[in-house]
């Protein structure tokens, strides 16, 4: 199944919204191959950090994550808009 045909079959829109811009990535990967220095399977682990721009407060920010194993999220410099229409730390 291609991916407009799984848009078609969920009815919604999977992308984010034009005010979550994502503006940087980065990733680090731990990956172990079967038979390779002792490893008995072939898998990964690592961790990504992702910037955004988000230019509207928004209820959700949902990221794809089939088959993956999710340990941990965190979550840093959340802002909010004071009453000159600035955005500061909370």
């Amino acid at each position: 199944m291609n991916w407009n045909n799984i848009q078609q079959y969920l009815k919604e829109d999977l992308r984010l919204s034009d005010s979550v811009v994502p503006t940087n990535y980065a990733i680090e990967l731990s990956i172990n191959v079967r038979g390779h220095s002792g490893a008995t399977k072939s898998d990964f682990i690592g961790t990504v950090t992702i910037y955004l721009n988000i230019s509207k407060p928004v209820d959700k920010i949902e990221l794809h994550s089939n088959g993956l194993e999710i340990e941990k999220i965190s979550y840093n410099g959340m802002a909010k808009m004071d009453e000159n229409g600035l955005y500061e730390n909370w």
